[in-house]
This record gives C-alpha cells, sequence and structure tokens, in this order.
C-alpha cells in the first residue's frame, strides 16, 4: 500500500496489517480522534496484534502519522505461543517515518519481538517516550531517530533486554 491519505475512517485505526511481505509506504494518516464512539477506541496509525496468521517482513517507510490520538505503531501478542516468524528475520522494519500522534508514545510492542526502528522522527503534545518496548519484545533495534522536545527516545522493560539494540538516537 502507498500513497494513501487516510482521515476520520470511521474504524479508529489507519491500517491493520497481518501476515507477510507488506511494504506500507508514502502514506500520510492523519486526524483519528477517539471521539464520538460509545466506547472510544485507541486510534492508531499502524496496527497488528496476535499471531494468526504470522506477521513478519513487514516494512513500513516514508510515512506521515499525524494528529492520531493513540500511536503511529502499536503491535501487539496476547496469544499463548511463538509469534511464527522464523528465527532471526524482521517481524517490522518501521523506518524514515514522520510521528506526531497524540498519544503517550508513538510506538507500542508487547510481546513482539524483532522489530527494527530507526530514522525515525518523532514528537507529539503528549509524548512521555517515543518508543515503548514491554512484555518480552525482545531483539528489537532502535537506531538514530530524533524524539522533539527532550522527551527519552526509548523505553525497554528488563523482560524485552535480551538482544536488544540502540545507537544515534537523539536524545538518548
Amino acid at each position: 500500500m502507498s500513497e494513501t491519505v487516510a482521515e476520520d475512517d470511521g474504524d479508529a485505526d489507519g491500517m491493520r496489517f497481518f501476515g507477510t511481505g507488506h511494504r506500507i509506504t508514502g502514506n500520510t494518516i492523519r486526524d483519528i480522534s477517539a471521539r464520538g464512539y460509545r466506547a472510544p477506541p485507541h486510534p492508531d496509525c499502524f496496527q497488528t496484534f496476535d499471531h494468526s496468521p504470522p506477521t513478519y517482513d513487514v516494512v513500513i517507510s516514508g510515512n506521515t502519522c499525524q494528529n492520531v490520538d493513540a500511536q503511529c505503531l502499536i503491535a501487539t501478542d496476547d496469544q499463548p505461543g511463538s509469534s511464527g516468524a522464523p528465527n532471526g528475520v524482521p517481524s517490522i522494519t518501521f523506518a524514515d517515518n514522520t510521528c506526531a500522534p497524540n498519544g503517550a508514545q508513538a510506538i507500542n510492542l508487547r510481546r513482539w519481538p524483532n522489530v527494527e526502528i530507526r530514522h525515525n522522527k518523532f514528537s507529539g503534545p503528549n509524548l512521555n517516550r517515543a518508543i515503548l518496548i514491554i512484555d518480552g519484545s525482545t531483539g528489537c533495534t532502535v537506531i538514530d531517530n530524533t524524539t522533539a522536545g527532550g522527551v527519552p527516545t526509548v523505553d525497554v522493560d528488563g523482560a524485552s533486554r535480551p538482544g536488544f539494540r540502540q545507537n544515534g538516537n537523539s536524545p538518548a
């Protein structure tokens, strides 16, 4: 999917993706609010969850996410068992994107291993950190990202530290 402009799309997420080999490039997603729903959702620009089918070898690059009430990217796997991705294969490569959501973080990874996050620009009025990596999201790489306003670039819990690498982020 490329060169799409998604605005106020009604389901509260810009794009949901599942499976392998997707290339999501050059899109603009903006102005998705949680207001107006009976049970407010958490609007995200890009979302995947669980592992049936397995999601890996996905590239999200050159996109813009603005004024979306939750996150730029959320990837969560709350099903028991492994993610289904082959060992050593990046599940998601998130590169060269501009993220300015309204949530506490721009990227939220929960139980989602082997994600590469590089060369992105993060900002937003409510950011506590640009990237949150938790609950066994092992093997993630965070390189050369910029976060506005002195907000920390990445917050990683102990369960996600194995295989974690970071370098060249500003602020560190």
